[in-house]
């Protein structure tokens, strides 16, 4: 039983996700350019999000979790060149990935 009610989550909450044309789109609407760099950053935060349960981590273990993902390239300093609003900011607005406050 509870196998059935988390795979109905699973599938509810990942149709929430935009679609990668929606990603682009809203991209787009922002002035920016998806590079293959992006979408690692997208999908591992789509990522956290699945393997947390459909629930929204922090944004302080979100962003402690992409600065160590992305410590070989540069941590926060290359998060914030390829998302200058802000990783988490932008990457919850192109994908429609819910995003919580501070812990």
């Amino acid at each position: 039983m509870n196998s059935i009610l988390e795979n109905i989550l699973h599938i509810n909450l990942t149709n929430n996700f935009n679609s990668t044309l929606e990603t682009e789109q809203r991209a787009s609407s922002k002035g920016m350019t998806l590079t293959e760099e992006h979408w690692n950053v997208i999908d591992f935060v789509k990522d956290v999000y699945h393997q947390s349960g459909f629930s929204a981590p922090t944004s302080r273990q979100l962003r402690n979790q992409l600065k160590a993902q992305f410590q070989d390239k540069g941590g926060n300093r290359h998060l914030y060149q390829l998302f200058p609003d802000g990783p988490i900011r932008t990457v919850s607005f192109l994908t429609g990935v819910p995003s919580q406050g501070k812990a």
